[in-house]
């Protein structure tokens, strides 16, 4: 029996049934061969590719204990710094859990499960240390509502006394500012405009207002916390508070400012002008 086999090269060509029977066999034994090629091919990739990862695992563990010693050897050194330097050594030790948490977020597209899961608890750790170092060696002043008190009678000295901060009014009337234990203060003011200057601040940045009415109050400078108390119909103006900002006692006052935390106890009329 003679078969017609057709190709594209030559519509004419008739092939035998055993011819066409072994150039299937070969069209087959080729796309097999083609198949094992590919095959090893892919084989031979993830094999590269899982010792290149691997190589690239232990560069990581060397770096990540590296940069693990380096900051433990900063908190280290942080008991041994001067108080006034204290904020800075933290922020530099911050900066580089940071980077270290920067680090191994980057490099998790090829690290095993574990290795991705054990870099994550060192950073964890490292957090935990420093924030517990950093309350314990700049510990943070905590601050209530006082009680009721009541007002005790006092007479406004205009003199200026000696190591006090000393401000002008309208009509260039002097009056002193009262420096507190823990807070600055301005209080007992009544219908005057009180400008507070900056080199007034330098030793105590915790400012306190009591007591007055009808004025307005410019503080146009960073301050740590905020404390204002018994004021009526008054005009504050602050500039940003890093900490918190306690409102007590006070009636028809309008406040601008910016701050992390406010909490106000017994207000009535009153305005905020969050400035941002």
């Amino acid at each position: 029996k003679t078969l017609k086999f057709l190709t594209m090269e030559d519509p004419s060509t008739e092939l035998s049934a055993d011819e066409l029977k072994a150039a299937v066999i070969d069209r087959i034994h080729q796309r097999n061969q083609s198949r094992s090629e590919k095959e090893r091919k892919r084989k031979t990739a993830i094999e590269s590719e899982r010792k290149r990862a691997g190589e690239n695992v232990e560069d990581f563990s060397k770096k990540v204990a590296q940069k693990k010693e380096a900051i433990i050897a900063l908190l280290e050194s942080a008991k041994k710094v001067p108080a006034e330097k204290l904020r800075g050594q933290f922020e530099t030790i911050m900066a580089k859990i940071f980077e270290l948490q920067h680090f191994a977020a980057a490099s998790t597209f090829f690290l095993p499960p574990y290795e991705i899961q054990q870099a994550r608890k060192i950073v964890l750790e490292l957090q935990n240390t420093a924030s517990k170092e950093k309350s314990r060696l700049l510990p943070r002043r905590r601050f209530r509502f006082s009680k009721k008190r009541k007002p005790k009678e006092k007479k406004e000295d205009t003199s200026a006394p000696s190591g006090t901060g000393i401000v002008f009014t309208e009509g260039e009337k002097l009056f002193s500012l009262v420096k507190g234990d823990t807070m600055f203060t301005i209080e007992n003011k009544s219908d005057q405009i009180v400008k507070v200057k900056e080199e007034d601040l330098k030793e105590n940045r915790n400012v306190k207002l009591s007591k007055m009415t009808g004025s307005q109050i410019h503080i146009l400078h960073g301050l740590n916390t905020l404390r204002m108390t018994d004021l009526k119909t008054c005009k504050i103006y602050v500039g940003p508070v890093s900490g918190p900002v306690y409102i007590e006692r006070c009636e028809g006052c309008t406040f601008f400012f910016a701050c992390r935390q406010l909490r106000a106890h017994e207000v009535t009329h009153f305005s905020v002008v969050d400035v941002t």
